[in-house]
């Protein structure tokens, strides 16, 4: 018995190790065929709809993955928002299959419904629904490229698309990025007139597509930038990194947010407490232990700040102590952070951005505090129940209760 046992997880390791290496001779073999410009055979089926309309001059592609094969209505009401913002909608899913009754409902909203084998991300959702689309229609003059991690509208969307008619960038993102080097983020990008569509479609066509997630940021969304930068184009981000981090520098609410996302800013303020022979005044058991400016003994304050980060005193330290806040500010200006992660409440709340990313509810990779109040924010702007995005998140892959 044990050697039969023995035996077949023998059979089942050998197995997997097949089966590893056959999606990585798959993935080399997707590489190649992009590098002679061959597509294999990414493109399932190309579903014409009823919801094309010939007198729109604008087009999106919207990359979709679902798990569990649905087009949610949560993203069924995005799909409505921006077909009556203009938009032709090219639904592009790279999900094996699409429960019928969502096919069905989908169909009347989009122009083209186009299924592909998943690989390559969303740039490979766009650079397959634009190779598509070339040859069935003319260049429109606004391509809006955009995926399913947007989640909402939160608020109203006519404000926001005022705001992008009224610019005059040639390629137009929501936020910017400067991690590693500026950046549009690519989950929602608008290339206009004829020098943007051309500069898209060049990108597009050249686009060598990977899976890695590393390759996307690289290769993808900062590599789409530098090429607009190079031919010349203006581009420009409707809700800028500059302004979100001015409005989070001064608003204690928002700068104590991030404070408790980074508790080392705290660790930092109580060792830089006892270098500069500051004090953590934690005599009053029924209050906010403080920093003050008034020097100690160095004895007595070496076992303060001793005692402090044994019993982790340092996170009673409160805003509204100088010193946390300045090294808070310090920090903010120094980060290169995720925009939509760390400033969400600031997007919403303050500047009225209508969305709120899926990665975040879902996984929150960066440890946000206080994301539990995002559905108090929702609830309280009132354009969307939380149920349906709590409903659209249950068919998504999570590892966290949002």
């Amino acid at each position: 018995m044990q050697a039969t046992s023995s035996f077949s997880a023998a059979i089942t390791r050998r197995l997997r190790k097949w089966a590893l290496v056959f999606l990585k001779v798959l993935e080399v073999g997707d590489a190649v065929a992009e590098l002679i410009g061959l597509h294999g055979t990414r493109v399932k089926e190309i579903i014409p709809c009823a919801g094309f309309d010939q007198s729109k001059a604008r087009l999106v592609i919207y990359a979709h993955y679902n798990p569990n094969y649905r087009i949610t209505p949560l993203i069924l009401e995005i799909l409505r928002t921006y077909s009556e913002q203009g938009f032709n909608v090219v639904f592009v899913t790279s999900s094996k299959r699409i429960a019928p009754p969502d096919l069905e409902t989908a169909k009347a909203i989009c122009a083209l419904i186009i299924r592909r084998r998943s690989y390559g991300r969303d740039f490979g959702a766009w650079k397959d629904g634009w190779r598509i689309l070339r040859r069935k229609c003319k260049p429109p003059l606004e391509l809006l490229l955009t995926n399913d991690t947007l989640l909402g509208p939160v608020c109203p969307v006519a404000p926001m698309f005022d705001r992008l008619r009224n610019c005059d960038a040639d390629v137009v993102g929501l936020t910017d990025s400067w991690d590693r080097s500026y950046h549009l983020q690519s989950f929602f990008l608008v290339f206009r007139q004829p020098k943007g569509i051309q500069v898209a479609d060049r990108y597009l066509r050249k686009l060598l597509l990977r899976n890695s997630r590393e390759w996307v940021i690289t290769r993808g969304e900062i590599a789409m930038t530098r090429m607009a930068l190079r031919h010349g184009l203006k581009i420009d981000a409707l809700y800028r990194y500059e302004d979100l981090l001015s409005c989070t520098m001064q608003q204690p609410d928002l700068l104590a947010a991030y404070v408790a996302s980074n508790p080392g800013i705290l660790e930092f303020a109580v060792d830089q407490a006892k270098r500069f022979s500051f004090t953590i005044d934690d005599s009053a058991a029924s209050g906010p232990s403080m920093i003050k400016d008034a020097p100690v003994d160095t004895q007595k304050h070496e076992a303060v700040a001793e005692r402090s980060r044994s019993t982790h005193l340092f996170s009673r330290l409160r805003m509204g102590t100088e010193l946390t806040e300045r090294f808070a500010r310090e920090n903010l200006v120094a980060a290169t952070l995720n925009p939509t992660h760390y400033f969400w409440k600031a997007l919403i709340t303050r500047f009225r951005f209508p969305f709120i990313k899926a990665d975040l509810l879902a996984l929150n990779p960066s440890g946000i505090a206080q994301l539990e109040d995002w559905k108090s924010v929702v609830t309280k702007e009132g354009i969307l129940d939380v149920d349906i995005i709590r409903g659209h998140l249950k068919t998504i892959d999570v590892r966290r209760v949002p």
